[in-house]
Formats: C-alpha cells, sequence, structure tokens
C-alpha cells in the first residue's frame, strides 16, 4: 500500500517510484493468497489479473520464508476486517467511505453497493498507476469510486474531498491500513487529527507496529520484512500511546486488536502468525458513540 512520501526510497529510486513499487508488493503478496493460501482469507478475483503475474509465478513465491505467509494472511485478514466494516454502515445507510493511501486495493471494484461512493486519497504516481492496470484487465471504475490525490506535502485535506463530492455533513467510514507506520510519528498524529474532522460521525480503522520486542529476532518479525523489502517502518506506538492518539482527537475506541486475533477470527492461525505478527496491531474507532460497533 502506498504511504505518503515520508517513505524512505532506495538509492537512485525517486518517491513515486517507490510509493509504487510498495503498492505493486502489497498487490502480489495478495495475488499469491488467492492461488496459494488455503482456505482463502478473502475472495478477490481482480487480485491476480491485477499483479499481471502468472499462477505458476505467484505459486513460486508461496514458497518463501513463514514471514512471508505470516504477511499475507494478515494483510488479507485486515481487508476483510475493513471491507465488513464499510458493508455493515454501508447497511445501515452510511454512503460515504474514504480509503487513505489504498495502493491497489481493490475493494471499491469488488462492492455491488451501487449507492456508496469510494474515495481513494493517495499519491497521484500510484493512482495513475492503478489506474492504468484497472484499465489493463478491464476493470471499470465507475461513478461510485473518486479519485483524490494527496496535497504535496502528503497530507490529507478536506477541501480535495470536497471537490469529488464528499459531504462532511453525512456520515462516512475511514481505512488507513499498511500505510501508518511508514509516515512519521508527527504525520501519524496529524493524519488521526484530520481523519476524526473529516464529517459529523466518523469509524476509522487503521493499524500501526508497537514498539518491537529487542530479544526478538528481526528476521522473525513482520517490521523486519518490510525493512528487508526496502520499506523500513517509521513510527512505532504502543497500544496505550495510539489509543492516547486516538482520544486527543476525539475519538471513543471500539476495538485495538492484535494481528493475531484479526487473523483468527477469519481461521488463519499457526505458530508463524504468532511469532512473525508479535508486534502489529489494528484499532476500530468512532467520534460518535454508537454510530456503529466492531464487526461480529
Amino acid at each position: 500500500m502506498a504511504a505518503p512520501g515520508e517513505a524512505v526510497a532506495t538509492a537512485g529510486e525517486d518517491r513515486s517510484a517507490m510509493q509504487v513499487r510498495l503498492a505493486m508488493a502489497t498487490a502480489v503478496g495478495q495475488a499469491v493468497h488467492q492461488v496459494v493460501d488455503q482456505p482463502r482469507v478473502l475472495d478477490d478475483p481482480i487480485a491476480v489479473p491485477l499483479a499481471g503475474l502468472s499462477p505458476d509465478l505467484l505459486r513460486s513465491f508461496g514458497d518463501s520464508e513463514p514471514r512471508h505467509r505470516a504477511g499475507r494472511l494478515y494483510v488479507a485478514s485486515r481487508s476483510r476486517f475493513r471491507d465488513e466494516l464499510i458493508g455493515a454502515a454501508a447497511r445501515r445507510g452510511v454512503r460515504q467511505a474514504v480509503l487513505i493511501f489504498p495502493g491497489l486495493t481493490t475493494f471499491a471494484y469488488r462492492r455491488p453497493d451501487s449507492e456508496l461512493t469510494v474515495f481513494e486519497v493517495d499519491n497521484a504516481a500510484v493512482q495513475t498507476f492503478k489506474r492504468e492496470r484497472l484499465g489493463v484487465v478491464g476493470v471499470a471504475t465507475g461513478p461510485g469510486v473518486r479519485f483524490v490525490e494527496l496535497e504535496p506535502d502528503g497530507k490529507l485535506r478536506a477541501a480535495a474531498l470536497a471537490d469529488q463530492g464528499f459531504d462532511r455533513t453525512k456520515p462516512c467510514v475511514v481505512a488507513c491500513v499498511g500505510a501508518l507506520h511508514f509516515t512519521s510519528p508527527t504525520f501519524v498524529a496529524d493524519t488521526v487529527r484530520a481523519v476524526a474532522e473529516l464529517s459529523v460521525a466518523v469509524d476509522f480503522v487503521g493499524d500501526f507496529f508497537d514498539r518491537p520486542d529487542p530479544a526478538a529476532p528481526e528476521r522473525e518479525n513482520l517490521h523486519g520484512l518490510t525493512a528487508a523489502l526496502g520499506f523500513p517502518p517509521r513510527s512505532f506506538f504502543t497500544v496505550a500511546e495510539m489509543n492516547a492518539e486516538l482520544t486527543a482527537a476525539g475519538f471513543e475506541i471500539l476495538a485495538n486488536l492484535t494481528a493475531t486475533q484479526v487473523c483468527a477470527r477469519y481461521g488463519a492461525s499457526g505458530p508463524e502468525l504468532d511469532r512473525n505478527l508479535a508486534n502489529l496491531h489494528l484499532f476500530h474507532a468512532t467520534t460518535t458513540s454508537g454510530m456503529t460497533r466492531d464487526v461480529r
């Protein structure tokens, strides 16, 4: 998933190229999930064609080290959690969903909710690449998807959403998963506050890395894997610290789950998940008490 321009590019690589590479890496992982992991946590018929790699090549990636499998299952699980949360809100009449840094996420193209408008907020380079890939595989965006470019400083601006038809007088669901940890702690705090102020009622789901256990080998955790792939995390929060950021912005915390708990909701478990996902968490919060509750 693409994160703001704060993420570190490799030598000789500009930020836009790095953001596209990060989005593509996540998309390939989800394509591998479709052809390798059984049973699947998330059925995504668009993932394989969008990645543009043959099923045989994707299967070969599935033979990699255990933390790769743990990462795939978590990404699929957090995506399903997000999908179910937005779907539940839509059934209650919420008509706006905002995906911040969605990368090549296919949620908006797998939903039959004709009345739900999905605002995809991302970097221009990632959005251009995504639209090209969607065109190649014959997936139409349709009027229910609005692309909103981030400002040059990488920050979310309510005015940019309003220009695309977002109504701040109506409730919305906001998802920002797989991105916050690639930005600075200050950027995370600014984003949380900006999300809280988007509309009169905001349901928010996101994830973050807890501070790593110094005794745990880096090769046995997900943040070590992202660093090895060229995407080192830039921010870590304890659960208490993240809860404090959310409550300071006006959110009520409905759930703060470990990554293994998120995976277990959908039947994904195993020692490699316990070992490799130990310091990753997902939160669900709302600015309006009772607007929604955790997906059951």
